[in-house]
């Protein structure tokens, strides 16, 4: 696998957070979503050596282990790691580009309009649960009065 650093793994992230979403979810076995979703579960070791050194690594204040931080690869993309596995990327405002359509700033109904209908709708969010082999994953859009801010990637617990 091709080591990515910087925006480049912001515009990944998003590309294939986006780059295969339908109306029911992601397709994870694809060639393109595949590796990220893989991502998903991997130890630190595992993911530096797919996205590089880390950019800023921050423990929670309670936790003394390398394996529970919280970890900033490049403006705009975090990962979150617990029990030595990654359980959740963010991608924020922070990150350039367009991916399909989908920007910082684009409006829910613009979501929506490329993701379809979301499961759940709440409190400035939309909710899709995506099918994947690993367990239950969801993705979450944030908007704020700005329009579409963070989106979130996790495992379900």
């Amino acid at each position: 696998m091709q080591r990515t650093t910087g925006s480049s793994v912001c515009i990944a992230v998003i590309f294939i957070l986006f780059s295969t979403t339908a109306a029911a979810g992601i397709d994870a076995d694809s060639p393109e979503a595949s590796p990220w979703f893989n991502m998903l579960g991997a130890d630190i070791n595992r993911v530096e050596a797919v996205f590089g050194k880390t950019y800023v690594e921050i423990p929670p204040a309670q936790l003394e282990s390398r394996a529970d931080r919280i970890i900033w690869y490049a403006p705009g993309l975090t990962l979150w790691f617990s029990d030595g596995a990654l359980v959740q990327l963010r991608v924020d405002s922070g990150a350039d580009g367009e991916i399909i359509g989908l920007k910082a700033g684009m409006s829910e109904a613009g979501v929506k309009r490329i993701c379809g209908a979301p499961w759940i709708e709440s409190a400035g969010s939309l909710y899709y649960n995506l099918p994947w082999q690993g367990g239950p994953v969801r993705l979450r859009f944030v908007f704020n009065s700005s329009g579409l801010d963070e989106i979130y990637l996790y495992y379900v617990r």
